[in-house]
């Protein structure tokens, strides 16, 4: 059993690194990089969604295996602490615009970055599989073209991103994250954590994470933003640039933006569907419960991760250990949701984990295994 799993997301994650001189920036085009988040669970190997898998997929609904759905919730205000807050410091330069297209088909931002006279403008947006799409000022050769300029100002004032306009050197808020969702038993939260030395006397980059409160418990993040993890100089200072809710409310967007030192920017940008967020804080939530074996407590919080997410693997196949570990009559159900999302993995996992040590000889169990 392993506290954190590192997921790698179903297409990967712009995170644009700046090099720190005058010159024109070392990857001004943008460039495409993997990019992880930590979630709690009970599985030794699997992949929790961030949102992009469960778009648009077509998943049966838990309860028809049987499972008991959990409370309904009325739909209200989305609840965030830790943001929004001042992202700029003088010497860095986050983004000037940001947010969702008006189809939300898009999430990015638009950055003027660099020393160069006239400036390095850039517009990095991911579309719902988290392709990169990127815009820039400057042609092939790095330098600065007119016409470019011209439609990269045309395709930003027409978007429907959000201008984020400083109030002075040192101060820039963005706008509050508001909207409605139906997951209201959840407070979200930001945590921005510093940059730290290791034993080696090398620096952890400072990053962005992001996730919330269930009720009363302990908040819990599932989710990172970080910049590139092998940067010139690993950013000291780091930021939500921004963060939104899409138009119809069907997801979450998320920029994180990162600073060294004087030209030295990065950037990162997620999309989850509002589920697969919720998801990944219920799922947390239940994993520390699990964890201190108040197994009916984790399988309350499992069960609401299942409901919310219905393409994310991990909350079903925790959901049945802990139901498992009870010997509770819906463990059948349970697993087989789990191997209907997690295939031939799970089949292979299921008998080797200590989590159904009660239920392993059960006909059932062998049959949904073998």
């Amino acid at each position: 059993m392993r506290r954190f799993l590192q997921v790698t997301l179903l297409a990967s994650t712009p995170s644009l690194l700046f090099a720190c001189h005058k010159d024109t920036p070392s990857g001004a085009g943008g460039s495409a990089s993997a990019s992880t988040a930590n979630t709690a669970s009970t599985a030794d190997a699997s992949t929790h969604t961030d949102g992009t898998e469960a778009v648009g997929e077509n998943v049966d609904s838990p309860a028809s295996f049987g499972l008991p759905e959990p409370p309904q919730l009325a739909p209200g205000p989305l609840r965030v602490k830790g943001y929004p807050d001042n992202v700029r410091n003088g010497m860095n330069d986050p983004a000037d615009w940001a947010g969702f297209t008006k189809d939300g088909a898009e999430l990015g931002y638009c950055a003027t970055l660099g020393g160069k006279v006239p400036v390095t403008e850039i517009c990095n947006t991911i579309d719902r599989k988290s392709k990169l799409i990127t815009r820039t000022n400057e042609n092939r050769a790095q330098q600065h073209d007119n016409k470019l300029a011209e439609d990269l100002k045309k395709w930003r004032d027409a978007s429907g991103l959000t201008e984020l306009k400083p109030t002075s050197p040192t101060v820039q808020k963005p706008p509050a994250l508001t909207g409605n969702w139906p997951f209201t038993d959840i407070a979200v939260e930001v945590m921005v954590a510093g940059s730290t030395a290791t034993k080696k006397g090398d620096m952890t980059p400072a990053s962005v994470r992001l996730g919330g409160a269930v009720g009363d418990e302990a908040p819990v993040f599932p989710f990172t933003l970080a910049s590139n993890p092998k940067p010139q100089a690993p950013p000291h200072f780091a930021v939500l640039n921004f963060f939104a809710l899409s138009p119809g409310g069907k997801e979450l967007g998320a920029l994180g933006h990162f600073n060294a030192c004087e030209y030295c920017d990065s950037f990162d940008i997620k999309r989850w569907t509002v589920g697969a967020f919720a998801a990944g804080i219920y799922n947390d939530t239940g994993f520390r419960h699990h964890g201190k074996k108040e197994y009916a407590k984790a399988a309350e919080y499992f069960l609401k991760a299942v409901f919310a997410d219905p393409g994310a693997k991990l909350p079903a196949y925790n959901l049945a250990s802990a139901y498992g570990r009870m010997k509770d009559p819906h463990t059948q159900a349970a697993l087989k949701l789990a191997i209907a999302r997690g295939g031939d993995a799970t089949k292979k996992r299921a008998p080797k984990d200590a989590d159904f040590e009660l239920v392993k000889n059960e006909p059932w169990f062998l049959q949904l295994t073998q």
